[in-house]
């Protein structure tokens, strides 16, 4: 793991995907400070007013916008628009984080409101709904990861890892001593 972070600098695009609350914004934000790459939180740049989607069309844009510059770290996984990203993408990282973490994770980030400005729609009011806890519920970490390396296969020039809170915490602590 060490010496794919020491390689880190030859990825220009990468992509960090999981679930809500699995450390997509802390990661992409670390990894960003260090690699000087421009950020795009996809919940920012996709949804607006309080939490409300763009139209598919607009987000699939906006989202060709973003991928198609010589740079970039995205934050987020939208499963509709994610095989041009991951086409694009150097690198895909994703978390693979179980619901007894992010569960408690995302419960205390809405009650303390900490995710201000970082990846949500700017002005919206942080809001937990039934919606938003099934879809939690719902998510099937070994059924994205198996999706997600299909979708990699397809794509021989990008890289997939697969990180554990443990490894993510590692990342964290390497990424700040290099």
């Amino acid at each position: 793991m060490f010496v794919m972070l020491k390689q880190m600098n030859k990825y220009k695009k990468i992509c960090v995907i999981g679930n809500s609350g699995s450390g997509k914004s802390t990661l992409t934000h670390a990894l960003s400070k260090k690699y000087n790459l421009p950020t795009f939180h996809l919940d920012k740049e996709l949804l607006h007013g309080q939490f409300e989607p763009h139209p598919l069309e607009k987000q699939k844009k906006i989202h060709n916008q973003i991928i198609s510059q010589e740079k970039w770290i995205i934050d987020g996984s939208y499963n509709k628009l994610i095989e041009d990203r991951i086409k694009r993408a150097d690198l895909v990282i994703y978390l693979n984080v179980s619901r007894l973490i992010i569960i408690p994770r995302v419960i205390k980030r809405y009650i303390l409101n900490t995710n201000r400005g970082k990846s949500v729609p700017k002005n919206a009011k942080n809001k937990l709904s039934f919606n938003f806890f099934r879809i939690l519920l719902q998510h099937s970490r070994r059924q994205r990861l198996a999706r997600y390396l299909e979708t990699v296969k397809k794509h021989p020039n990008t890289k997939f890892i697969s990180l554990t809170p443990a490894s993510i915490g590692k990342w964290l602590k390497q990424i700040e001593e290099l």
